[in-house]
């Protein structure tokens, strides 16, 4: 390929030049079936909305969480670290 000094073509002529080859290449693009040029207007499925409250990780998270506002009651200057020692000693 030849390299050119693009200090001596104008911004305009490099613009156009530009917007000519890319309708050129969107063209060929729509022609073989590569997609779409305009992927804004594609409607997307959507699936079943979610149920609040349903996710198995928030279960999760509640049932690790049993129990810390006793705990906390009995020891004010508990930390969460401690509460989770003294919880899986308790379970042993």
């Amino acid at each position: 390929m030849e390299d050119i000094n693009l200090t001596t073509v104008s911004t305009s002529a490099l613009v156009k030049e530009l917007k000519a080859r890319f309708e050129e290449f969107e063209s060929a693009k729509k022609e073989l079936g590569f997609g779409s040029s305009g992927v804004e207007n594609v409607r997307r499925a959507r699936g079943a909305p979610r149920k609040a409250g349903s996710s198995t990780k928030k279960q999760a998270a509640k049932k690790r969480w049993e129990g810390w506002d006793e705990y906390k009651s009995k020891h004010p200057t508990a930390k969460p670290v401690e509460f989770f020692k003294a919880k899986k000693k308790a379970a042993k």
